[in-house]
């Protein structure tokens, strides 16, 4: 799925509005009902993984891995 910046910079708001609610409590009770947010890790990491497409459409290229061609030496 190709994202356009607006488009990666809306789901990397996204996943920090996820980390700020998941830092205040991973979970609670209210009238003997109880609610666990989702995994802070995996939150972190998309978080992360947002950033840094955001950081790549900035900087001009496509954010992903690289194809780096390697040639082997004359023995």
């Amino acid at each position: 799925m190709a994202l356009t910046l607006d488009e990666a910079q809306a789901l990397r708001a996204a996943w920090l509005a996820a980390e700020l609610a998941v830092a205040s409590g991973q979970s609670y009770e209210i009238g003997g009902r109880s609610l666990t947010r989702a995994d802070a890790r995996y939150i972190g990491e998309r978080f992360a993984y947002y950033d840094r497409v955001v950081t790549a459409l900035q900087a001009g290229r496509a954010p992903g891995p690289r194809a780096v061609r390697v040639m082997p030496r004359d023995l």
